[in-house]
């Protein structure tokens, strides 16, 4: 077998790669982002659900979180992330009793500007598509 620091342009590489921090058994790289940095209580809660709740744990690393007294809010740049996390409010705050021993209300928030829900008549693409079709702007019926 051949070991790749026998070929001189991968040499550099393994050396990265065997000096740098090397998380878990698959070899991740673990990355800090100062932005998202959570002190270690928080870590701990966020390291649970990574074993619990994979896909929620992935929204959670992108999010802005703070913990004050037993309530730990969550901040979030995109609507879909916070609504994934709003979804799984009851398994998180499950998963923080355990870690906190006390129970732990979860809140999320998100920064980005509320989409707006439906257009109205004045909306020019739609005065477009009316004034070229000929058509009007009805309320649609949803089934539930």
């Amino acid at each position: 077998m051949l070991k790749a620091a026998t070929f001189p342009r991968l040499r550099a590489v393994e050396e990265a790669l065997s000096s740098s921090e090397v998380s878990g058994s698959r070899g991740l790289v673990a990355k800090t982002n100062p932005e998202t940095a959570q002190p270690r209580d928080l870590q701990t809660f966020l390291e649970r659900v990574q074993k619990a709740r994979p896909l929620i744990a992935g929204y959670l690393a992108n999010a802005k979180a703070s913990k004050k007294d037993n309530d730990i809010s969550f901040i979030f740049n995109d609507t879909y992330s916070a609504d994934a996390v709003t979804d799984a409010r009851e398994a998180l705050e499950s998963i923080a009793k355990d870690v906190f021993g006390a129970p732990v209300k979860i809140s999320v928030e998100t920064t980005a500007p509320a989409v707006k829900e439906k257009p109205g008549k004045e909306d020019p693409v739609l005065k477009a598509f009316q004034k070229h079709l000929g058509g009007e702007v009805v309320e649609t019926r949803r089934s539930k």
